[in-house]
């Protein structure tokens, strides 16, 4: 396949993931209007994104350290598509979340969820992070499961309202 392929196809991933962007960005701009008590949280969504980024470094870090031992030139075009996929990836990933305690919803990705919407939940506490594995009633975004890393100091506020909708 012509390298000019591969950079149609990222650019293409590119503006869906915008968009999609964009969709949950007024979504969320629509719940601090609605709960004027809404805390946002910052979080990063561990997805297939994510994992594509991961082995796309590693092929790349292979196949470039290959060829300096080897002698051979560096696979320019092979970093290029690299950073493409990351940046990509950050976009994707790294997102802000909305809640509101008295409303007892969560704006995640521009869904809302409510009390019955996860069917499933793990929750593993680190010092600066909360990390949560969630198994939705719902597809949201097309997967019915997600790990969220969660940051920042209201994190713990977020993690008692994430609880409480699991108990429905």
């Amino acid at each position: 396949m012509d390298i000019r392929w591969s950079y149609c196809l990222i650019g293409i991933i590119y503006v869906l993931v915008l968009g999609l962007r964009a969709v949950n960005f007024i979504r969320r701009k629509q719940f601090e209007k609605e709960h004027t008590d809404s805390i946002q949280v910052f979080s990063i969504k561990k997805d297939f994104f994510t994992t594509v980024s991961i082995i796309c470094t590693v092929v790349t870090l292979g196949i470039n350290g290959a060829a300096l031992i080897g002698g051979k030139p560096i696979n320019l075009s092979s970093i290029i598509v690299t950073l493409l996929v990351i940046g990509f990836t950050v976009i994707n990933s790294f997102t802000y979340i909305l809640f509101s305690e008295q409303a007892g919803q969560v704006v995640f990705l521009g869904y809302t969820l409510r009390q019955g919407d996860i069917e499933s939940l793990k929750i593993k506490e680190r010092a600066k992070r909360i990390t949560f594995n969630m198994t939705f009633s719902k597809d949201i975004d097309g997967y019915n499961y997600t790990k969220v890393m969660i940051f920042g100091k209201n994190r713990k506020a977020f993690k008692e309202l994430i609880k409480k909708l699991k108990e429905a």
